[in-house]
């Protein structure tokens, strides 16, 4: 992505950290989770599938991540409600 700006790698990283508050690697992370939440929310895939459609290379690396974002854990075909107090 710097190459296609014409810029560092390091001048990319500042750039974005100043306008999006997180790093560009923490800002997909969150991209990928929040696309998993959705998943978790509207579909009935197990945790393993959404983990591996969403990048996360283990389910367990994925369950742990989404459990520090969300502070709740992964479970597949439950409610927003249920998401936000298991």
């Amino acid at each position: 992505m710097a190459r296609t700006f014409g810029m560092s790698i390091r001048n990319l990283e500042r750039l974005f950290q100043r306008y999006a508050d997180s790093s560009p690697a923490r800002y997909y992370k969150t991209l990928r989770l929040e696309h998993a939440r959705d998943l978790l929310l509207h579909t009935n895939l197990a945790n393993v599938d959404i983990a591996i459609a969403t990048g996360f290379c283990s389910s367990s690396y994925f369950s742990a991540s989404y459990n520090k974002a969300f502070r709740t854990y992964a479970v597949s075909g439950t409610s927003e409600k249920s998401l936000r107090f298991n």
